[in-house]
Parts: C-alpha cells; sequence; structure tokens
C-alpha cells in the first residue's frame, strides 16, 4: 500500500499537472515529487513527462489547422514553443513556420536613431500635465540638460510605443 503522499502526487499527476505545478500546490521540493512518482510505479521518464489532456490535444490540432504558428499556439494555451514543438512531432503534425524576413541590421539601427532624433522638447517633468506625451527621458538630467521625448504615449502608459518597447 502506497503513503497518502505518494497517492495524492500520483492524482495531481493523472490529472495534467506538471512536477512543477505539484511542487508548487503542495510546497515541496521537485526531487520529492519525482520520487514520489516513481514509487507510484511511473518510470522516471513518465514522471518527468507532462500529461496531455485529450481536450488540449484537439486544441493543439485545431490551431495547427488555422495556421497558427508556435509562438501563438503556445501563447493561447500558456505553454512553452518547445512543448508545442514536441508534442506537433510526437502527433506527426506539421507546424506553421512563419517566414517573415528581417530588414538588415543597418535598416534597424537607422530607425532607432531617427526615432530618437524626433524629440519634442518639453521641459522639466513637473511642469507639464499628465497628457503631453512620452516621459522618455533624453539628455543629462544631473547637468539639467534634458528632455522628454514628448510623442503621443501609449494608451494607460507614461512612454510612446517605441520608448516602452525599449523599456521592457
Amino acid at each position: 500500500m502506497l503513503d497518502s503522499f505518494v497517492e495524492e502526487v500520483r492524482e495531481l499527476k493523472n490529472a495534467g499537472l506538471s512536477i512543477k505545478a505539484i511542487r508548487d500546490q503542495m510546497r515541496v521540493a521537485a526531487p520529492k515529487v519525482r520520487e514520489a512518482l516513481v514509487r507510484a510505479g511511473l518510470t522516471s521518464e513518465q514522471a518527468r513527462s507532462r500529461v496531455w489532456q485529450s481536450g488540449q490535444i484537439e486544441q493543439l490540432k485545431g490551431f495547427i489547422a488555422l495556421g497558427w504558428n508556435t509562438k501563438q499556439i503556445a501563447e493561447a494555451m500558456s505553454l512553452t514553443p518547445n512543448a508545442i514543438k514536441r508534442k506537433a512531432q510526437k502527433l506527426g503534425l506539421s507546424l506553421a513556420v512563419k517566414h517573415e524576413p528581417k530588414e538588415p541590421k543597418a535598416q534597424r539601427k537607422a530607425k532607432v536613431k531617427i526615432a530618437e532624433a524626433e524629440i519634442i522638447p518639453i521641459g522639466p517633468l513637473n511642469d507639464f500635465p499628465e497628457d503631453k506625451g512620452c516621459r522618455w527621458i533624453i539628455g543629462d538630467v544631473l547637468a539639467g540638460e534634458w528632455q522628454c521625448c514628448g510623442h503621443p504615449s501609449a494608451k494607460d502608459r507614461s512612454y510612446c510605443e517605441h520608448h516602452l518597447g525599449r523599456s521592457l
């Protein structure tokens, strides 16, 4: 007879939870979870693998049929792109490949330089109201020689789209 901890771990794994999710839910170390799964009769490979539910497999097939790429499917299913690729490969499914040619690096750098050159001087941060635009500071704040970008800010943000992307 298996102890209650091992039984509970096995039930959670059968419900489709990953070792990490079981670890977080039961507040135990991952090696303890793997050990309990092996004691419950799973091989070490089965213990490490993630169990896909039939609904998730059907959802994956549907996204592939719609032509979604790996990244889109991963985001929609809250999984990693590698998990999507591995499962599709095991099922013999072909994933859509996103073919977007990249701009040459020199052109991408030129766009950034142009964007930073288009500065609208506004003045000190305390002198303008909330709706004056992007608050990305350009220049030397300590020397008092600075200004804000001033482009229209992204919705509910302090920065424009360009500087918001740089701040993340």
